[in-house]
């Protein structure tokens, strides 16, 4: 790819993910942070997000129909997709997160298509017990969370460094410094998904090498 010139606008963003991609806690559709980062390149939406997704249901379904999008010569601009593996992220370890993903990125790979991967993350300074910082009303982050958190970025930070079309967003779990970013069902409220769309936002610039668009996160 040297001395090609670097793409300036995303054709199609297709996003992979479980409820908080598929938009759940979100008041409307244009509120979910997949619509938000494509409204932010001007790209074609192809949300292949849903509930509970798991990286074994991206294998059997979700990967397939995304390198159906893929087919074809490279786009005028760049296609990209997301991935934010939150409910992986939740119940396997960080071998078993490397082991599962690794098939999906080497596919992702063998097409034209950028890979944003979102590494959920947590901030040690809110740790209970020993953190200097405290969320609205003392609220803090478990110790044993923060380490789980901390091993699983890692891996999956080391994973995504070895394949070329690939970067990582960093998506820090605010929850406990911004509990108003959260939806009663737990999921993120318009506000969170604004924020996760800044995330990516954010990450997507830095490879198009471009300012981030504003993305309406105050």
């Amino acid at each position: 790819m040297t001395g090609n010139p670097r793409p300036t606008r995303v054709r199609q963003l297709i996003t992979l993910g479980s409820s908080s991609t598929a938009g759940s806690g979100a008041s409307r559709t244009d509120a979910r942070y997949p619509n938000v980062v494509a409204r932010a390149f001007d790209a074609t939406l192809h949300n292949l997000g849903s509930a509970g997704q798991t990286v074994e249901q991206v294998m059997d379904t979700f990967l397939p129909r995304a390198l159906a999008l893929l087919r074809g010569p490279p786009p005028d601009g760049v296609d990209v997709v997301t991935l934010l593996p939150f409910t992986d992220v939740a119940h396997k370890s960080p071998q078993q997160l490397c082991t599962a993903f690794a098939p999906v990125l080497a596919a992702l790979a063998t097409t034209h298509a950028w890979v944003v991967f979102g590494v959920p993350t947590v901030d040690e300074a809110y740790q209970c017990g020993n953190g200097p910082l405290r969320g609205p009303g003392g609220g803090c982050y478990p110790a044993t969370l923060v380490a789980a958190y901390a091993h699983k970025a890692a891996a999956l930070r080391a994973l995504v460094g070895g394949y070329a079309n690939a970067s990582v967003a960093e998506i820090p779990q605010i929850h406990v410094q911004r509990p108003d970013t959260l939806a009663p069902d737990g999921h993120p409220n318009d506000a969170g998904h604004m924020f996760l769309a800044q995330c990516f936002i954010h990450a997507l610039a830095a490879r198009l090498g471009q300012d981030a668009p504003g993305s309406g996160w105050r």
